[in-house]
């Protein structure tokens, strides 16, 4: 079966506790990713998900955790009816900055998936980036003409 990665990575200058902290607890993804998170354990075979109210728009399981280093899940659209990709996530501290790297592996047959996420783990990232640096997440682009936009 062929494969498509698709990656994004950044600096952040923050303490690197904080980056870790943002990126695995619940809590603090409403600010930064796409959407709340419903779950996530830090334990193999645990649930991740994000939706909203109650209801999530991405399911996964946590298929390694790496605590302080980095962690990697499946990753399916709830609503699409295809095939679970492959989320993986490196953190890794650089002095005063932290590198910060996402890789997303998608089965052929995810071409929706695929075609929705190929940006967006971009904007993702520097959402979370300002975050952590400014304070207050970047705002959403806002696109005069949505079938523009490269999502």
């Amino acid at each position: 079966m062929d494969r498509e990665l698709v990656r994004a990575a950044t600096y952040i200058h923050a303490p690197y506790e904080l980056v870790w902290r943002t990126l695995t607890r619940p809590e603090y993804h409403d600010r930064w990713h796409v959407a709340p998170c419903l779950a996530f354990g830090t334990e193999a075979g645990d649930r991740v998900a994000w939706g909203v109210d109650e209801e999530s728009e991405i399911e996964g399981t946590l298929f390694r955790w790496e605590p302080a280093t980095g962690f990697a899940h499946s990753f399916a659209f709830t609503k699409l009816g295809e095939p679970a990709s492959v989320v993986e996530w490196q953190v890794q501290p650089l002095g005063e900055l932290v590198w910060v790297e996402i890789k997303h592996d998608f089965p052929e047959e995810a071409l929706e998936t695929q075609a929705i996420i190929t940006d967006g783990w971009t904007l993702v990232l520097a959402r979370l980036k300002t975050l952590l640096e400014v304070g207050e997440p970047m705002p959403w682009p806002e696109w005069d003409d949505e079938e523009r936009a490269p999502w």
